[in-house]
């Protein structure tokens, strides 16, 4: 899967920027922004346009929980993906968030009778199209969401090499947001 050029040069280039390029808003940080990044906006875009979670919906992550109406899947493995599927009530959605890890190599187990006999929908979600910001922008700027709580580190850009490594031991927490003082 082909990924873009990365944020850390002052001018990239961008394809279709007329449909891919979203303005912030005056009134949502460039922290806030920053912090947009694939996690943040895939899930978001997987549990409100793909989940269709409504207020009232019962929501389990990892498949923890029973009889919920959303379930949603984060970590691309074996041993919480069934759990995730059999939380879910008659008619209910399971949304798998990014790809699978290494050991499953994109591939996991699906109960086809259970997934036909109760109804259920299966959907993934990778990203987010720049028409769907909008809805998620009025959400930071209202208040009701601030991907800023999820930043841990404001680092220079000199320490971007060491925020990279890191992420190589895939137990970072948070982001860490690369800044041009």
């Amino acid at each position: 899967m082909a990924m873009g050029a990365g944020g850390f040069a002052a001018y990239t280039p961008v394809a279709h920027a007329d449909v891919n390029l979203v303005t912030l808003p005056d009134d949502v940080s460039f922290v806030d922004g920053a912090a947009l990044g694939c996690r943040f906006m895939t899930a978001f875009h997987g549990v409100t346009q793909k989940g269709r979670v409504k207020a009232a919906d019962w929501v389990a992550v990892f498949g923890c929980g029973g009889g919920v109406h959303v379930s949603v899947e984060c970590l691309g493995t074996a041993a919480t993906w069934m759990p995730c599927i059999m939380s879910l009530r008659k008619r209910g959605r399971v949304v798998r968030l990014g790809m699978t890890g290494a050991e499953e190599r994109g591939i996991l187990p699906i109960p086809a009778d259970m997934m036909v006999g109760m109804e259920i929908e299966i959907v993934g979600s990778y990203g987010m199209q720049a028409r769907c910001y909008p809805e998620m922008l009025n959400m930071i700027s209202a208040g009701v969401i601030s991907p800023s709580t999820l930043v841990v580190e404001q680092v220079p850009m000199e320490g971007a090499s060491g925020v990279l490594e890191r992420m190589s031991d895939f137990d970072t927490i948070g982001y860490s947001v690369i800044v041009n003082d």
